[in-house]
């Protein structure tokens, strides 16, 4: 029991509405099958339970008592806590508040249909128990702000759809959601909260649009699948600790001129990318990083790729300098204009020209061949 006030008292502090409530909780109401208390000045209600015990139930977006219209912006504190044959529940657009332990022991739900648009904290509404049990979970399409909490530990979730309304993705929203294979985040997004996908182990794919400009600390720590080529946005200023840390399938790496540091105080960012091969760093003057930026990364055999210009900045950097070989990334670019049969040759970069090797000779791409 000390245990539950205690996490009780950290959702109640976390979980606060963009309106400022004052429910009667010394008077409930009932109206039909639902329980509520009233905000009689500002016409708000909070749900406090009801439902009439049907396993699949959508809680009401308004009520009208005493001839007013009061609009649900909340759900109480262990509202439906224990209701043991709930399987389904969708939560209306205006929630703003979500009370601790709200479905809390509700060990059959295995559905959720979130459409409240602004609801910045859901943590605590519900124990791993029913986590586990959760395979399905949808936002509304007008949802703009993922809340802290509100997936973590679904581990059977196997797809999730964000929404083109979204802007935000809160703390933890998605943590250790590990039946998660693909992560598309769509344009609009310019918040992935910290730990937000931490721990996804099963993730191979990938996407982060360009209008992101804030990625917390540990935010894809631990997705030890994902093999897609990570681009960091142009937005992003700061590659905060252990952003990526543990993602050891990784193989590609792209950092923007918009960098001007890269974290690894405690852990680094990239710390643990032992399969990373390539680094395209379109920074003219490095970036500093810590000294843990790239601990575990293979400097002797993944190249780092850098402005022509800027080759000798970089060789004589901290951390920068670690890497064996550092090329021009104009080379790299060159490189991928040229068409070749896959089946028969390959291309290379040798002395910051572009060569196609065939068997053991290689050629200039004007079909020279180089000795």
């Amino acid at each position: 029991m000390k245990t539950k006030i205690i996490i009780l008292l950290l959702a109640t502090v976390a979980c606060v509405g963009t309106m400022s409530a004052s429910f009667d909780r010394n008077n409930p109401i009932e109206v039909g099958d639902w329980l509520y208390y009233l905000d009689e000045e500002n016409l708000v209600a909070e749900v406090a339970g009801g439902g009439g015990g049907a396993p699949a139930i959508v809680i009401p977006s308004s009520v009208s008592y005493n001839g007013d219209t009061y609009i649900v912006t909340s759900i109480g504190q262990s509202a439906f806590e224990e209701y043991t044959n709930l399987t389904s529940v969708t939560i209306p657009k205006n929630v703003t508040n979500v009370g601790a332990f709200a479905f809390d022991g509700c060990n059959s739900l295995t559905s959720v249909v979130w459409n409240a648009v602004r609801c910045e904290n859901a943590g605590s509404i519900w124990s791993n128990n029913v986590a586990k049990n959760i395979t399905s979970f949808t936002f509304g399409d007008e949802v703009e702000i993922i809340p802290a909490n509100i997936c973590f530990g679904l581990e059977k979730l196997t797809s999730i759809t964000i929404p083109n309304s979204v802007t935000i993705i809160g703390y933890k929203a998605f943590e250790n959601c590990c039946g998660l294979t693909s992560i598309t985040i769509p344009n609009g997004v310019i918040e992935i909260g910290k730990q937000a996908f931490s721990n996804c182990k099963n993730v191979v794919s990938l996407d982060i649009p360009n209008s992101v400009n804030s990625i917390g600390v540990y935010a894809f720590r631990g997705c030890e699948k994902l093999t897609s080529p990570i681009v960091i946005p142009n937005g992003i200023v700061t590659i905060e600790d252990a952003i990526f840390s543990g993602c050891k399938s990784i193989t590609s790496l792209t950092i923007p001129q918009s960098v001007t540091r890269i974290e690894g105080t405690y852990v680094g960012a990239f710390a643990g990318c032992e399969r990373l091969e390539k680094i395209f760093d379109y920074r003219e003057t490095p970036a500093n990083a810590d000294s843990k930026t790239f601990d575990g990364v293979d400097k002797f055999n993944c190249v780092l790729y850098v402005p022509r210009s800027s080759i000798e900045l970089y060789e004589s950097a901290a951390v920068w300098r670690d890497f064996y070989t550092i090329e021009a990334i104009e080379d790299v670019q060159a490189i991928n204009d040229v068409e070749v049969d896959k089946n028969s040759a390959r291309k290379s970069v040798r002395d910051g020209h572009v060569l196609i090797e065939i068997g053991d000779k290689s050629y200039t791409i004007q079909g020279q061949e180089v000795k």
